[in-house]
């Protein structure tokens, strides 16, 4: 029997919800399925305090690393839909898992459902100060120019950044090697030495090194332009690509079959989280950017959005991890 249907089935019987107890009575887990100090670790622990203070429980942050996010997303996904198990993941990572790997011991669309989708961090495309680029444009107009002389850095294979810069090649025809790393710190340090020429980061993590100028934004890969870095245009500006919009989307995920009024709530204490200025703050300090607030239906469209788009992106350029 697949994890979902093990979930629907365990909802049926789920005590405190059939007899209308209050939810939550208890502590929640909420799994983060990556290692501790990267950006996704870092946002879903502000999170998850901000969800203790409004739901008057602990919310338990446990990391479970490893494959993308499958291990992590493999525990939820088997845990009783009961409010209590939780996953801060983010949609894109999460989506494209299906498109990544020819076998999932999950259904990423059947057995998760999207609780919240409170923001989005866009990443930078960054150039080292080597290079003597100073914008997009001449950017492009160099790697056109110096076939096989520049590839690009990103996070990891399969990650969003590296998505970002196959979309780019895709969308403007050009030629650059993928150089992954295990994390963006490396990325950045083999970026700002040189041994890199490009990289594709989150913003909260570049944040010190573009102040410090060893590296320059030269766009980033948002619709608009980041309120963290106002200065740059987005790629989208500079190039017309209209639907040019990738990044780290997070997603409040919970197992499929979860009680619609758990997920309600869920829904709109996010969205007050959102729009809490103070509880906002250490969120805008790590590159977040608050989304509208979203109904079950308008969530599950974001995924399905990013699914399609992202899932296009990994065909054309045949990526895969396994």
């Amino acid at each position: 029997m697949r994890p979902g249907r093990r979930a629907l089935l365990a909802g049926l019987f789920l005590p405190g919800i059939a007899h209308g107890d209050a939810w939550p009575a208890r502590p929640i887990r909420l799994v983060i399925p990556w290692p501790p100090g990267g950006g996704n670790d870092i946002v879903g622990r502000i999170f998850a305090d901000q969800l203790a203070r409004r739901l008057g429980q602990p919310v338990v942050v446990e990391n479970r690393g490893g494959s993308n996010g499958v291990l992590g997303a493999e525990l939820v996904a088997q845990a009783r839909p009961d409010g209590y198990t939780l996953m801060f993941h983010s949609v894109s990572s999460h989506v494209v898992n299906a498109s990544l790997y020819r076998r999932l011991p999950y259904d990423t669309f059947r057995d998760f459902v999207p609780a919240a989708i409170p923001g989005f961090t866009p990443l930078a495309i960054e150039v080292t100060s080597k290079r003597g680029v100073a914008d997009f444009q001449t950017l492009i107009a160099r790697i056109r120019a110096e076939p096989g002389q520049w590839s690009y850095a990103s996070f990891g294979n399969g990650s969003a950044a590296h998505l970002a810069g196959e979309m780019l090649k895709q969308r403007l025809g050009l030629q650059m090697d993928h150089i992954p790393y295990r994390g963006g710190a490396a990325a950045l340090t083999d970026t700002i030495s040189g041994v890199v020429p490009l990289n594709i980061g989150g913003i909260n993590t570049t944040a010190a090194a573009l102040r410090a100028g060893l590296v320059l934004a030269l766009a980033v890969t948002g619709k608009g332009r980041s309120a963290m870095l106002p200065e740059v245009p987005s790629v989208a500006e500079v190039t017309g690509l209209a639907d040019f919009d990738v990044g780290v989307t997070y997603g409040l995920w919970a197992p499929a079959g979860t009680p619609a009024e758990i997920l309600d709530r869920l829904g709109a204490v996010s969205a007050a989280i959102m729009i809490d200025p103070v509880a906002l703050a250490p969120l805008l300090d790590n590159g977040v950017e608050p989304l509208p607030p979203m109904d079950g239906a308008q969530r599950l469209a974001r995924v399905q959005q990013e699914a399609a788009l992202l899932g296009q992106v990994v065909r054309e350029a045949r990526v895969s991890i396994e």
